[in-house]
């Protein structure tokens, strides 16, 4: 006769099984599968344990005879997962905690220079999934996984129970396919809404909380992104909006926070936490800043959690599903040609400008070529300041650059252009955009305003720092599509040539022409 314990250990819930020493079944138990069962023998409790869970039951009846009684096997069949607002937390099902590991799981970038995975110690890999829990936005994940094999319940924690706030909403109404993005966010309460650059996506996320008339937090990554979002909280809800972050730390009914702000209140106070009726996450497929957002989905505790996304969201290989982890895997998803096609955005014109010389940095490493074949390239710089000087008399111009010394040279060399970095204070930040928005400054280069400012009379945009980044690509071209007077918006790169910068032209060709399809056309070549 054999009895039976279950027992919570550090590694889960486990089956203890007592019996009087035989020899065949020590024997019969060690040869069950480690992997499988995860079989142990407690001295303390002189008797052997293997996991809670249908299959390792299975080959301990079958390998040593023993009968395990149905109460138990019951027990074993269920799991429980448990949302506890920011965290899921997995109860039983330890034979498939390895295969939700591995799903939850993406290569550390430079992870082949280690020498804990030279040396055979380390896969590689980073695994978000770690005794028995998560974040909570990998649920639907988990959940699929564990309930092909087992009866799951699931457990939710409750939310605090907030005063439902009267918000105004200062906008006309609403265009179809914003209520639409509106209605799927209150049916799903965690999701990704992808929506293109000048669709909306603030309006629709105040909707929201109008919706909802719950209290919000605003999570945004850089200094612009805050107080663009601030004003707009204020004018179309009607309330004084709270600023975490650029040296200010006032929280309101609706609060805006940049992500550094709310982890560097997390590293001087570990039980720093906070609850919301909604926390917003803007421009959420940023993969550099994925750690961040999943830190912060882990410090706010909120029902309804929705990622706003200027890009096609996709669950990228590697560090980018932390977002969706720090979110959700639902996605409502608008494309940007028939937002075009309906008048609600510009229609892009695509030009070129070619330049006649050498290259001059053939073979070197990607650094040296950069510097080049773009920083230093006087051929280059000189066509794309003659450029502006055709245009800037009856175009706004932005000019995009990813090197401070790029935006020096080109505004030595344009007359009355203004460069705006990351050195500048958001006073001036702001007063210089308020002066581009009217006219006074007809042309600025900047590295900041790839993503998120509005700009809404913006119709030229010179992509002058190259790159290939997809995603930032596309965020950059969208500066320039809020629908104007004419309609169109004037898109201008630059036909790089010779190793690295001519195969990333390329990529960006390959990239306008998959974004915006029909749209994508060329239109006039530049020579100079």
């Amino acid at each position: 006769m054999a009895e039976f314990e279950i027992k919570d250990t550090p590694y889960g819930k486990k089956l203890y099984v007592y019996f009087r020493y035989d020899k065949k079944r020590v024997a019969a138990i060690k040869s069950l599968s480690w992997e499988r069962t995860h079989r142990s023998y407690d001295p303390t409790e002189k008797a052997w344990s293997i996991d809670l869970n249908p299959f390792a039951i299975k080959l301990l009846e079958t390998s040593t005879g023993i009968r395990v009684p149905d109460y138990i096997k019951k027990i074993a069949s269920k799991v429980k997962i448990i949302k506890t607002g920011t965290e899921v937390i997995v109860e039983g099902g330890e034979d498939l905690h390895s295969l939700i590991s591995e799903r939850l799981s993406y290569l550390m970038p430079g992870y082949e220079f280690s020498e804990k995975y030279r040396n055979g110690y380390w896969d590689g890999k980073i695994r978000l999934f770690k005794r028995g829990k998560t974040a909570q936005g990998f649920f639907s994940i988990i959940y699929e996984i564990l309930s092909e094999k087992y009866d799951v319940e699931v457990v939710e924690t409750k939310y605090k129970e907030f005063e439902k706030q009267n918000y105004e909403f200062n906008f006309e109404e609403l265009r179809e396919y914003q209520k639409r993005a509106v209605d799927f966010a209150l049916r799903k309460r965690r999701c990704i809404l992808g929506l293109p650059t000048g669709s909306g996506k603030t309006i629709i996320a105040l909707k929201i909380i109008k919706e909802t008339g719950l209290p919000a937090i605003i999570c945004v990554h850089t200094k612009e992104l805050l107080y663009q979002w601030k004003r707009r909280v204020e004018e179309v809800l009607g309330v004084e909006c709270g600023v975490v972050g650029d040296g200010n730390w006032e929280e309101s009914t609706v609060t805006v926070s940049t992500l550094q702000t709310l982890l560097a209140a997390k590293k001087r106070d570990e039980n720093f936490s906070r609850e919301t009726g909604v926390v917003i996450f803007d421009e959420c497929h940023k993969t550099s800043a994925a750690e961040k957002f999943y830190q912060v989905g882990l410090l706010i505790k909120a029902p309804y959690r929705i990622g706003l996304s200027a890009t096609p969201w996709r669950s990228e290989k590697g560090e980018g599903i932390k977002i969706e982890g720090a979110i959700s895997s639902d996605l409502f998803n608008i494309d940007v040609e028939s937002l075009i096609e309906d008048g609600f955005l510009a229609t892009p014109v695509f030009e070129e400008i070619t330049w006649e010389g050498k290259v001059k940095a053939k073979g070197r490493r990607w650094g040296e070529v950069y510097e080049a074949e773009i920083v230093e390239n006087c051929l280059r710089n000189e066509a794309i300041v003659k450029k502006v000087e055709e245009l800037k008399e009856s175009s706004k111009i932005l000019i995009d650059v990813r090197y401070v010394r790029h935006g020096e040279i080109l505004e030595e060399k344009i007359k009355d252009a203004v460069f705006l970095y990351g050195e500048h204070k958001s006073d001036y930040r702001q007063e210089i955009l308020e002066k581009f928005e009217r006219g006074e400054i007809r042309v600025l280069i900047s590295t900041l305003l790839r993503e998120g400012v509005d700009i809404p009379s913006l119709d030229t945009l010179i992509l002058a720092g190259g790159g290939k980044s997809d995603v930032l690509l596309i965020q950059t071209i969208g500066r320039t599509l809020r629908p104007g007077k004419s309609g169109k918006a004037r898109i201008i790169d630059i036909k790089d040539k010779g190793d690295f910068v001519g195969q990333h032209y390329r990529d960006r060709k390959r990239a306008i022409l998959e974004y915006y399809g029909t749209f994508s056309q060329e239109g006039s070549t530049s020579s100079y």
